[in-house]
């Protein structure tokens, strides 16, 4: 949980709890306050999510390539395909047969 939607619950809380005070005494003004506030606080935390999951993203995306290597490292077919494909084309080999 970032900064970002620590102060958006924050927010909302503090909404909630002035519109509920101003709910005990029939003072609209804080009401239409707090709902204000709560509102803010919902769309900050939403911009917090938001941030982290760009933030997620970022670095899976940063590992991907070396995940790739690894899986296809392991599979030797995998990384000697192209190399087949461009003898094939060449007419140096056929598929089926192993050199």
């Amino acid at each position: 949980m970032n900064e970002d939607r620590v102060v958006g619950t924050a927010k909302n809380l503090g909404g909630k709890s002035q519109e509920g005070f101003g709910r005990v005494p029939g003072d609209v003004k804080s009401q239409v306050e707090g709902v204000i506030n709560r509102t803010a606080g919902a769309v900050h935390d939403l911009y917090g999510q938001a941030k982290e999951t760009a933030s997620n993203i970022s670095e899976v995306s940063a590992k991907a390539p070396s995940k790739l290597r690894t899986m296809f490292a392991a599979r030797s077919n995998i990384v000697h395909t192209p190399r087949l494909w461009q003898r094939f084309l060449s007419g140096g080999c056929r598929l089926g047969r192993r050199d």
